[in-house]
């Protein structure tokens, strides 16, 4: 007995939850307009006579009235309103469905009208199929284009941008967001966190090493810290030869953004460690994490753009990364933020190019160091 009532109450929270929805809002809004706007145009052809021709040829490849019986047409009126019935069922239920879906469903709407129309001519009564099948037809092609050119070109345009920024699971929540409306590739303000690797110590290897081996450790370094930022819910927005940049709360919400950052952060530091006994490399990564607002959205032109973000909190993590003594160093943002549970200690202070205050600066104290600490000048 208590099953039909939670089945009920599951079927009531998700129509409520479709009603809220805006991206099924604006498709039930446009798909009802297209649907008007068929059923109009195929009602002022109906009226004109302008496909007479066409009706009378439909009329006869289908229906084939026998001398024996005699049959009255469709009243005027019930055309119309067959007209705009069948045009606004198509307008409400075609533009939640991909193309092939859509395309099955339009089929079954034919099947089922003419299905009506051959009842109706049994019963004496001659159904011209053509006008309600224009109208089908009609809104069928308006709804798909509108469905490529507003939401799949904008949704493959996500996907090029955010695939391989993010880890799989993240991306399927970053287009759900979008389809739910509430994600702007046009700019919104964020509170984020930053992380700046810096992997320059590479650069000191070019003379010493092989190419193929240099760029193949290159790669599995970068490969090592992005599934490290995926796997704490970030994302890489940028990424060089010997720098990488991830976010955390953008362009999904997070709760404690900047103390994922700095988990992924230590992890970072801590796989870097093993790789560099393990292929006896001179390689140590600088990280810089700021806390701070930016601008978020699509930059680029008609045929290259990356979702990138503005905002100093970028320069602030890059410059804090390459401090001359590598680690872990957090803004004073970061550091209020991530708690007193984590040993840290006041660094010299640094500079932004064209701001005349400074910033503080906060090492992250590692294992490895609370023996020994690691002196740093005063500026990197």
């Amino acid at each position: 007995m208590g099953a039909k009532p939670r089945l009920l109450e599951k079927i009531s929270l998700r129509v409520h939850a479709l009603a809220r929805n805006r991206r099924v809002q604006a498709r039930l809004e446009l798909g009802s307009a297209i649907a008007l706007a068929a059923g109009l145009f195929i009602v002022i052809l109906l009226a004109g006579g302008v496909l007479k021709p066409l009706e009378t040829f439909f009329t006869d490849l289908f229906f084939t009235p026998t001398a024996t019986l005699t049959r009255v047409e469709q009243a005027p009126l019930i055309q119309v309103v067959m007209i705009f019935l069948v045009a606004l069922l198509a307008g409400a239920t075609l533009p939640h469905l991909q193309l092939l879906s859509a395309t099955g469903l339009a089929l079954l709407y034919l099947l089922f009208y003419l299905t009506y129309a051959f009842q109706q001519f049994d019963a004496g009564i001659l159904v011209q199929p053509i006008y309600p099948l224009l109208a089908l037809a009609l809104t069928f092609f308006g709804v798909m284009l509108y469905r490529y050119w507003a939401e799949d070109r904008p949704r493959a345009v996500m996907d090029r941008m955010f695939s391989g920024n993010t880890a799989p699971d993240a991306l399927d929540q970053v287009i759900r967001i979008y389809d739910h409306g509430t994600l702007s590739l046009a700019g919104t303000r964020r509170v984020v966190t930053a992380m700046s690797i810096d992997l320059r110590d590479f650069d000191a290897l070019v003379e010493t090493s092989e190419p193929r081996a240099l760029i193949d450790h290159a790669n599995n370094f970068i490969k090592m810290i992005a599934a490290i930022v995926f796997r704490h819910k970030g994302i890489v927005i940028q990424q060089s030869g010997n720098a990488l940049i991830a976010l955390w709360n953008l362009p999904l919400d997070q709760i404690n953004h900047a103390r994922a950052a700095l988990n992924a952060a230590q992890e970072i530091r801590t796989e870097t460690r093993a790789r560099v006994r393990a292929h006896n490399l001179d390689v140590q990564v600088g990280i810089g994490i700021a806390t701070g607002a930016v601008v978020a959205g699509r930059i680029g032109n008609s045929t290259r753009a990356t979702y990138s973000v503005i905002g100093d909190v970028i320069t602030l993590a890059e410059r804090l990364a390459a401090k001359r003594a590598r680690g872990i160093y957090l803004d004073a943002r970061t550091q209020e933020q991530v708690g007193s549970n984590v040993d840290t200690r006041e660094s010299s202070p640094i500079r932004l190019r064209g701001r005349p205050e400074t910033y503080s600066a906060w090492r992250v104290i590692e294992a490895v160091e609370e023996e020994k600490m690691i002196e740093e000048d005063e500026f990197p």
